[in-house]
């Protein structure tokens, strides 16, 4: 079962899935408006699974399947997807869905996934696509 934090305009975050345990958890915050003094709202991007893709240790096949906590009216959400880095860019990985959805991640150092910064996201809905942004990310402690 989900719990959500209602955000403004019907966005909610959700929190835990009941699925299995992940292998990674970054925890950060959606960014405020300029001038805001609102209390910041959590955020989450989940990895449930790191990978070379055909078993070398180069970085252009690292892959990492992940998820956001970001979904819409409670049910609709981008799900699981598989990142790969973005070639010439070392600090960037990135999904590209054939409806337009993208999820992508930006790296405080290079080549180093557990540095990840921040992870925006647009995921189409009906007609029309939602976007969630999650900055200041830091890696929650493994148990």
């Amino acid at each position: 079962m989900k719990r959500a934090l209602v955000m403004g305009l019907g966005m909610f975050l959700a929190l835990g899935s009941g699925a299995a345990e992940p292998e990674k958890v970054f925890e950060g915050s959606v960014p405020r408006p300029k001038g805001s003094t609102a209390p910041l709202v959590p955020c989450e991007m989940v990895v449930s699974k790191t990978y070379f893709k055909g078993g070398t240790r180069d970085w252009s096949e690292f892959r990492a399947d992940v998820s956001t906590s970001f979904t819409q009216h409670g049910d609709d959400e981008l799900g699981d997807v598989t990142i790969a880095p973005v070639p010439g860019k070392d600090d960037t990985l990135e999904w590209k869905g054939t409806d337009g959805s993208t999820l992508r991640v930006k790296l405080a150092k290079e080549s180093d996934f557990d540095s990840a910064s921040n992870v925006a996201v647009r995921w189409k809905h009906g007609t029309h696509f939602h976007s969630g942004h999650c900055e200041k990310l830091k890696l929650k402690a493994q148990p």
